[in-house]
């Protein structure tokens, strides 16, 4: 009798959700925590996402330093964004290995953003990397120049469209330690992919990819990427950054993908025209190359100049930063 009713006694306990299986902190050192999810981090892949996840790893550290066992839970867009957050969130997992952690087990929660991370103040400072964070090698000219156009770019965008009574919401600086925003190249990362917060610093991280895939029968390699997509997708990441949602319009800042469509003016004898070329031709050399002019509505940067200038904190307005 007193076994029957501890078993109806079990079932009435609520079941927990996967979000509560998965605890936040299994350890007492916090270093530790950090340490590993700095090391786990660096080798994430976000994946391309159209909605914030919530993401929680918990892993076990073994003797000789490697990551295994993972039990990660992700909260957030239902559907292939979460099973792919969460494989990559595994994966980066089991490729991590560091010395100096105890053994034991460890977890952590970290989000991974798809829409804004609105900035206390205005101008934000940006850091653009000289290497990759993945192979260490000094970055390409054109790669430099291509994540620096990103910046400069929408520096342009605030400025003009406000007639200059909004200063330039970024500024680059020289070290990443003095970053707000810090831009993160990548040999293998997906393109316009999520970012995230960097709890230890509070810095925003966006991963950009400045290399292209050569595909191969057995194994792929990479080479350096063109100029331009990877400007391309460091635009789309401000502007997400900055609160704008994703477009669908081929030609926008904010669609997530290589554009083929070009936005002009055609002037004929009594007006000028907004025409739309779509480019055709070799559809690998259009997606390698980038073509495509990038524009944004007016909407857009209706939004974007109020954000700026309800948040500048600067007295005297940054000036825009050139190449």
């Amino acid at each position: 009798m007193r076994s029957s009713l501890l078993a109806l006694a079990l079932l009435a306990l609520p079941v927990p959700a996967l979000a509560d299986i998965v605890p936040k902190v299994t350890t007492t050192d916090s270093e530790a925590v950090l340490k590993a999810r700095s090391a786990v981090l660096a080798n994430w892949r976000i994946p391309k996402l159209t909605g914030d996840m919530t993401v929680q790893a918990q892993f076990t550290v073994q003797a000789d330093g490697k990551l295994a066992d993972p039990k990660v839970s992700v909260e957030g867009s239902a559907g292939d964004e979460r099973n792919n957050t969460r494989i990559s969130m595994e994966r980066a997992i089991q490729q991590t290995q560091m010395a100096g952690l105890p053994p034991g087990s460890l977890a952590f929660t970290v989000q991974a953003k798809s829409g804004a991370r609105y900035p206390r103040c205005f101008p934000v400072k940006v850091y653009v990397p000289t290497r990759t964070e993945d192979t260490k090698e000094e970055l390409y000219t054109t790669s430099l120049k291509g994540l620096r156009q990103g910046v400069i770019k929408w520096n342009a965008f605030v400025v003009g469209y406000s007639q200059g009574k909004v200063g330039a919401p970024f500024v680059f600086v020289d070290k990443p330690e003095e970053a707000n925003l810090r831009i993160v190249a990548y040999e293998d990362h997906p393109a316009y992919g999520g970012y995230y917060t960097d709890e230890a610093t509070d810095q925003v991280l966006l991963h950009i990819p400045v290399k292209e895939t050569i595909p191969s029968m057995f194994s792929p390699g990479f080479r350096w990427g063109y100029q331009e997509p990877i400007t391309q997708d460091t635009m789309f990441h401000i502007g997400r950054f900055l609160g704008l949602g994703i477009s669908t319009e081929l030609s926008n800042v904010l669609y997530p993908g290589i554009s083929r469509i070009g936005a002009g003016n055609k002037t004929e004898a009594s007006s000028t025209k907004s025409v739309v070329t779509e480019f055709v031709g070799d559809s690998d050399e259009v997606e390698r190359k980038g073509f495509g002019d990038r524009t944004l509505t007016s909407f857009q940067l209706d939004d974007a100049v109020a954000l700026v200038r309800e948040r500048y904190c600067e007295k005297s307005p940054a000036p825009v930063q050139g190449q």
